[in-house]
């Protein structure tokens, strides 16, 4: 039986620790904040070595999701399923069961989809015990994995900051040294090496390492030196945390930009890498494109609509980075206050909203009640 336990955490909205010792399920489902619409997030299933570090990853999440709503223009906020599988064992769809039944009863208030250490099965599998499982294909909703998306966002960031950083437009030549392989960081390379970068990769999996190598050319490097390699780019696509007081200080290249997660570990790593004039693309700016493929294809949008909408990344780390450049702030700042006054404003909206008379708001509808109405008389 799913025993759930409310964790109170300064400036979430709600975070749940869910149970069931008969079939090893633990973990945590959070919700960050729905102030500009229902929270989205994927669920993870990963090894923990401990409780803690669970609800730590989701937490962090969670307010990764809400802030990269925010920075892309997407009225959706932030949540995350973190599970540890450290017990799960063969009683994995007895979790997804577990954990679909808890999702429903949120009535909408968070959406969830595939994430590290789950796939389309798992979700397939979670849709039967819930509706709010996005990402999965159905009629009308055909794109499924988002990763092809993610690593679209991830070069025209990237297109961004080299044109920010070294004046350039194309990659002809550049070095691009990649910490990770997978479905996201492998987008990458192939799009990048057929543009003419030379690419220097990390890849635990040796499979995975060898298969790069063949079949795009790379060079391989052991996980711990891809911080030492001299590279136009840093790209890190694996596990966040890796941007730390540790690792920086190696760090040869100019520029930070990849598809992780939380790469820095602290404000501090974000802090370090302006100190020493390193150009840094904030991930949840760059590594938006999975989250505007999976809401707009659950809007209904075709993927012409987004990849138009996942472009616009470029523009967005140009923001950033002018602003950066002229109030000498680093860019994980900058774009936690753009992201926040959006917030911000989506809240003070609704406040005025609740002001508004009796008869305004209910008896002649909204403005934006009264905008389609409007429309929909011009069309009649």
């Amino acid at each position: 039986m799913l025993r759930t336990k409310e964790v109170k955490i300064k400036g979430y909205e709600s975070v749940t620790f869910l149970e069931d010792k008969k079939i090893g399920m633990r973990g945590y489902v959070a919700i960050h904040d729905t102030s500009l619409g229902p929270a989205v997030g994927g669920c993870r299933m990963l090894k923990y070595d401990n409780q803690n570090l669970a609800l730590k990853d989701a937490l962090r999440l969670s307010r990764g999701m809400t802030y990269k709503s925010a920075a892309v223009g997407l009225n959706y906020g932030g949540g995350k399923t973190v599970i540890i599988a450290n017990d799960v064992g063969s009683r994995r769809e007895m979790v997804f069961e577990r954990l679909g039944s808890f999702i429903n009863d949120l009535g909408g208030t968070y959406i969830t989809g595939v994430d590290a250490g789950t796939n389309l099965y798992d979700m397939k599998f979670l849709k039967r015990h819930t509706e709010y499982v996005a990402g999965v294909p159905s009629p009308g909703h055909e794109i499924g994995d988002p990763s092809m998306a993610t690593a679209y966002g991830v070069y025209m960031g990237m297109k961004a900051c080299i044109k920010e950083k070294l004046g350039r437009r194309d990659f002809q030549d550049l070095r691009v040294a990649i910490q990770g392989a997978g479905k996201v960081g492998g987008y990458l390379i192939e799009r990048l090496t057929k543009e003419g970068s030379k690419i220097i990769l990390a890849e635990p999996r040796e499979e995975i390492a060898q298969q790069m190598a063949q079949e795009f050319g790379v060079d391989l490097v052991k996980p711990n030196q891809i911080y030492n390699v001299e590279a136009d780019i840093f790209a890190p696509c694996a596990l966040g945390g890796m941007l730390n007081s540790r690792t920086i200080p190696r760090l040869k290249s100019p520029i930070v930009a990849g598809a992780a997660n939380n790469q820095l570990l602290t404000d501090k790593a974000g802090e370090l890498l302006h100190t020493r004039n390193i150009l840094y693309a904030p991930d949840y700016v760059i590594n938006a494109g999975g989250l505007i493929c999976v809401v707009l294809d659950m809007e209904g949008s075709n993927m012409a609509n987004i990849l138009l909408k996942t472009s616009r990344i470029y523009d967005t780390l140009l923001d950033v980075f002018r602003t950066s450049k002229s109030e000498d702030l680093p860019p994980y700042l900058v774009a936690d206050r753009m992201a926040e006054r959006k917030i911000i404003k989506a809240n003070t909206d609704k406040e005025m909203e609740k002001k508004k008379p009796e008869d305004t708001r209910t008896s002649y509808g909204t403005d934006q009640e009264q905008t389609k109405t409007t429309a929909a008389s011009m069309h009649a």
